[in-house]
């Protein structure tokens, strides 16, 4: 039998008396399921990251309803992908972005067990940038290891697509051939975690339908990102201290554990399936990009 990735909601799903959610094929369950996910990774780390003055129900419930109004408004961005899909409005992909990383942020914050509105993040391809707003307002510049990789594997194998890349807020590169192991791939192009690649030549309006199906994979990528908290305490641990390397390495690497997580999920998902779309996150991009009405 194949084994679905959402018993990762199984917590919250009970919780509220919900049947196991299948594909998204309404926006019912479109909703319920980014609420779900949200509230789940919320909930999961503010238990990890409590205080040893603080209540574990109190905490668990505060920070689960934390991370699903995260949860909401990462949906929200979700249909604003439809909305590029269809009209290619730089304004649709761009304000579609910006809601998912503080939909994101949202989660990431609750599972960090602090409030919802202190940090901000927002990602452009292997970048990330921290905005803090508690007290002293703050940027930090980071980089994920496991982006940039997949980044440069992406540049090897086509060219960055810069007008594309400035249109949407994600890394595109066009290349003749898709042709990338681990990766979410399609006909005419492929996500390789947060980088879309696309083939050469597509009309413009099959071109919009990619991008839009493989920015929700870029979206996916970003939903994995709020379990990096439960790592808070044990990278605490170890990378405390004076080492100056582990110094250099915390100040300017953002450790994204979120990339292994989405890539073993996807393989999960692949085992038995009867065709290309008997799996979840394909038919997530597929619903966002081609059939949400």
């Amino acid at each position: 039998m194949k084994i679905n990735f959402l018993f990762l909601l199984f917590l919250f799903l009970v919780l509220f008396g919900t049947h196991q959610i299948k594909a998204q094929n309404n926006d019912s369950q479109a909703v319920i399921y980014n609420i779900g996910l949200g509230g789940f990774f919320g909930g999961l780390g503010a238990v990890i990251n409590k205080k040893p003055n603080e209540k574990l129900g109190k905490v668990f419930i505060k920070r689960l309803w934390q991370g699903s109004l995260g949860g909401l408004v990462i949906y929200k961005s979700k249909k604003l992908v439809y909305n590029f899909s269809n009209s290619g409005d730089f304004k649709d992909a761009w304000g579609s972005k910006i809601l998912n990383s503080i939909g994101n942020s949202i989660v990431h914050n609750a599972a960090s067990n602090t409030n919802f509105w202190e940090k901000m993040y927002l990602n452009f391809g292997f970048n990330r940038l921290e905005f803090s707003l508690k007290n002293k307002f703050k940027v930090q510049y980071q980089i994920m290891p496991l982006s940039l990789l997949a980044t440069v594997v992406s540049s090897t194998q086509g060219s960055f697509d810069f007008k594309n890349s400035i249109k949407t807020g994600h890394f595109i590169f066009k290349t003749s051939y898709i042709d990338f192991n681990g990766s979410e791939q399609s006909g005419s192009g492929s996500a390789s975690l947060n980088n879309i690649n696309l083939l050469n030549n597509l009309s413009q309006k099959i071109e919009r339908k990619v991008i839009a199906h493989k920015i929700i994979h870029v979206y996916q990528y970003n939903d994995f990102s709020n379990i990096n908290p439960v790592f808070n305490k044990p990278k605490k641990l170890f990378l405390n201290n004076d080492n100056k390397v582990v110094q250099f390495y915390r100040k300017w690497f953002y450790s994204d554990f979120n990339g292994l997580l989405k890539v073993a999920l996807n393989e999960l998902e692949n085992q038995n399936r009867q065709d290309y779309y008997d799996n979840y996150f394909e038919k997530e991009a597929d619903y966002y990009s081609f059939k949400y009405r």
